[in-house]
Parts: C-alpha cells; sequence; structure tokens
C-alpha cells in the first residue's frame, strides 16, 4: 500500500515536472521567437537608415559637385571678361600664368630656327620675334625675363610665329580654345614685315588663361598669343 503511494506521488511529481519545464521551454521558445523577429526589424530599420544615409550623402556630394563646377565657370568668366579689358595683360597668381590684353609699340626681326632635335637636313623656319620699343603694360618685361631662353623669346622680344608666303601664322594654346592654328591678315602681315625700327608699328595682342602645362610639346611656330592685329 505505502509503495504504490509513493509511486503514485512519484509519477505525479515527475508529470508535474515535466509539465513546468515544457512550459518553461515553450515560454523561452516564443521568447527567442520575439527576440529574432525584433532582430529582423531592426536589421530592416537598419538597412533603411543607410539607405536614407547613402542618398543624403549622394545628394550632398552633388551639390558639392555642382557647387564646385559653378564656382569654376564663374572664375572663367571673370578670367574671360578681364582678357579683353584694356591693358589687362598680368601675371595671375593663383594660375601662376601670364594673360591679358595689352599693346605694344615695335617693329619685326627675322629668327632663322632649325627644326627642333634635328640633326641631318634640317628645315629652317623663318620665325618672326617682336622687339619691344614702348608699351604702356607693366608685365610685358617680366614676362620676356621669365620667358627668355627658350625658342619663342628673345632680348627684349616675344614671337609672333613662322613667315610663310608673307603670311604670319601661329600655334597658340588656351582653355578657352584648345590648340589653335591662327593667321595675321595679309595685309597686316606686310605691315608687320615691313616695319624697323625706324618704322615700328603697333600691335594688340591678347594671351587667353591656360591653366595646362604645354610643355615641350609644341610647335616650332608657336606664340603665346591667341590674338594679334595692328592698331590703327
Amino acid at each position: 500500500m505505502n509503495n504504490k503511494l509513493t509511486i503514485t506521488l512519484a509519477i505525479i511529481l515527475c508529470i508535474g515536472t515535466y509539465s513546468w519545464q515544457e512550459n518553461k521551454i515553450s515560454v523561452l521558445i516564443r521568447s527567442n521567437e520575439n527576440v529574432n523577429s525584433e532582430n529582423k526589424e531592426l536589421q530592416k530599420n537598419i538597412k533603411i537608415l543607410e539607405s536614407k544615409l547613402n542618398n543624403i550623402k549622394e545628394q550632398l556630394k552633388n551639390a558639392e559637385e555642382q557647387g564646385l563646377k559653378k564656382t569654376k565657370e564663374q572664375e572663367l568668366m571673370i578670367k574671360k571678361e578681364k582678357t579683353h579689358q584694356k591693358n589687362s595683360f598680368h601675371f595671375d597668381k593663383n594660375s601662376g600664368t601670364y594673360y591679358g590684353k595689352l599693346q605694344v609699340n615695335g617693329y619685326l626681326t627675322i629668327w632663322e630656327k632649325p627644326e627642333p632635335y634635328c640633326t641631318k637636313n634640317c628645315p629652317i623656319y623663318n620665325y618672326a620675334l617682336f622687339n619691344v620699343l614702348d608699351t604702356d603694360n607693366e608685365f610685358i618685361d617680366d614676362f620676356i625675363t621669365e620667358k627668355k631662353g627658350n625658342a619663342f623669346v628673345g632680348d627684349n622680344s616675344f614671337g609672333l610665329g613662322c613667315i610663310e608666303d608673307g603670311i604670319i601664322w601661329r600655334m597658340s594654346d588656351s582653355d578657352e580654345f584648345g590648340r589653335e592654328k591662327y593667321a595675321i591678315s595679309p595685309e597686316e602681315s606686310k605691315a608687320i614685315l615691313n616695319s624697323n625700327q625706324n618704322n615700328p608699328v603697333t600691335i594688340e595682342l591678347i594671351q587667353y588663361p591656360v591653366s595646362y602645362e604645354t610643355g615641350g610639346n609644341v610647335s616650332n611656330c608657336h606664340s603665346y598669343f591667341t590674338e594679334i592685329k595692328i592698331v590703327e
């Protein structure tokens, strides 16, 4: 009798313990499922926030690029306007280059230049050097001093280009037009070619801004000045 009671109580105790543990496990499983669900929701929200953050970064980047582009366009516009102002030829400290308009009174001399780096049967170029007698511009002397020694500047003179069939033509570089070929009209070429120290001419020149380095890769008929014309 006592043994049966003891066994019965043990069974009831085991069943109760099992039920309690089963409930506890169920609670833990539901709790874990809730945590997993919350984690998934959290990850989803994190991805949404990351996407929004990337969009904001992209918008800021685009705004910055547009701002820099606008600033650069404004700078180029200011340079362009200044380039065409009378006697505006000057040294720009920001770019480290000369540009602008000036008038110079002087005369032409011809420099017979051989083809660079040529060693045999070298062609000769008749290169036009304009000798400065008078100018109102204060920077042209500094320009000549700085450039003196290269193939396009001489003693108190600067190059206008090559002479061919009575025409003075040149290759010139600028940010606005790139590298282009230019020529002085036949009538004005003749007047410049006929000039001398006792019969000088006044010419107007424009050097446009050049932000890129031309280096040694330039024409033998290069001139720093894009526009050249006689002033009556």
